[in-house]
């Protein structure tokens, strides 16, 4: 499982197909080759991206959330120039603020390749590269050995309270990749522009009553790696839950998990997990689900449906190739956890959908209130690791009746049926 892995975009497929398909995947668009690279990277891969000019604003989200999160095993973003087009590249990255590597024709292309990912690999950073009309053959770039997987949620999960402390480390990641180019002699474009990142989403952590705590208290409880996407998916990755470890952008999990899984080899995938919302799936992720079928990978991925995008993608779910669709209620975590280990063991892609509004819909009962018996209650502080903010976290755990929506979870997840109505 050594070697180099290669994600390519449709664009770059001609320049690639002659070296054969050892560690090379096809991916359906650039913003797809991209995602799975980095996921490749994350688990410990040394990888590349090729995608062509004409598909860098296609990729533009998902290359930025590249460089804000930096990689792990190693990236090179390789990016198919025409003549007079190196400007335009160099216009597109100044906004993102790393170096450009050039060759020139005369350069031998494979060790710039090698000094890319090696770059890469000890600065942390990915490392963009112009190439023209050629690729080396990867199959006889090696020395690369994957690195073992380490859960970094800090750096990974792209999330508000994570963006300032990442927005500093980039010029830091910079610094140091700048210097291993100078130390190697290439030739490259040193860009310097704003670090900027998407501070829209706001939400910094789960309301009471989100439907999503109950999946990510399944994930927890199970020691599952998962791979979520934007939004409120990724706001399960902080304590008590500790139950994401990768999110990069909206409808990048998919992708992602795919580099992921084909990163890790196959004795490691049948504890990870995919995690995607309607937006996502929308917004690329339905091809990414399409990837992971064509690919046939043991792959489970949950969609997360609270209700608050519209989408009718259930008959788009069954135009895959996959090995068992299931549907499963959030609050009810005993059974969700026998949905992901019946997914887990499957041997092709587990979809399973988790639907519940969202509390904001408002269709909770507003009179229901949970409390906690303490006569019944034993001190496990099951309720506690679900990180609700009505339940404080005491020796013996107590309720806030003013902050309680009254969604059941907390009862779900006492096994001394301790939480009353």
């Amino acid at each position: 499982m050594s070697g180099v892995i290669l994600f390519s975009s449709p664009l770059c497929r001609e320049l690639i197909a002659p070296y054969g398909e050892n560690n090379y995947y096809s991916s359906e668009n650039a913003a797809n080759a991209v995602s799975s690279a980095m996921g490749a990277c994350i688990a410990g891969r040394a990888s590349v991206a090729a995608i062509s000019t004409a598909e860098l604003s296609e990729a533009g989200a998902c290359i930025n959330s590249a460089f804000l999160s930096g990689t792990y095993g190693g990236l090179v973003l390789a990016v198919c120039s025409h003549e007079g087009m190196t400007p335009a590249i160099s216009d597109f990255f100044s906004e993102i603020c790393l170096s450009v590597l050039t060759p020139s024709k005369n350069d031998d292309l494979k060790s710039y390749f090698v000094s890319a990912l090696e770059i890469s690999g000890k600065s942390l950073s990915p490392v963009v590269i112009v190439v023209k009309d050629t690729f080396p053959d990867f199959s006889e770039i090696t020395g690369f050995e994957p690195k073992k997987y380490r859960k970094n949620p800090e750096r990974f999960v792209i999330e508000p309270l994570n963006y300032k402390n990442l927005a500093d480390e980039v010029r830091i990641r910079l610094t140091n990749t700048d210097n291993e180019i100078k130390e190697k002699s290439l030739s490259a474009t040193v860009l310097s522009g704003e670090i900027s990142y998407d501070t829209k989403f706001i939400q910094e952590e789960m309301c009471v009553g989100c439907p999503y705590r109950g999946v990510f208290f399944a994930l927890s409880k199970l020691w599952l790696r998962a791979v979520s996407d934007s939004g409120c998916t990724a706001l399960g990755s902080k304590a008590p839950l500790l139950a994401i470890d990768i999110a990069q952008n909206i409808g990048s999990s998919p992708a992602v998990l795919r580099g992921f899984l084909l990163g890790l080899g196959e004795k490691e995938r049948k504890n990870t997990v995919g995690l995607i919302d309607i937006a996502g799936l929308k917004s690329g992720g339905l091809t990414g689900l399409f990837e992971l079928s064509s690919d046939n990978l043991p792959a489970t991925v949950i969609i997360l449906d609270n209700g608050t995008f519209r989408f009718d993608y259930l008959p788009e779910l069954e135009k895959l190739s996959h090995e068992r669709l299931s549907f499963a209620e959030p609050f009810d975590v005993d059974n969700l956890e026998l949905e992901l280990k019946s997914a887990l063991i499957s041997p092709g892609l587990s979809i399973i959908v988790c639907k519940r509004d969202c509390v904001k819909l408002g269709t909770l009962p507003e009179d229901r209130v949970f409390t906690i018996d303490k006569n019944r209650c034993k001190g496990c502080k099951a309720c506690g690791r679900l990180g609700c903010p009505a339940i404080l976290p005491e020796r013996r755990p107590s309720i806030l009746p003013d902050v309680c929506v009254g969604c059941t979870l907390c009862q779900s997840v006492c096994k001394c049926s301790a939480v009353l109505s």
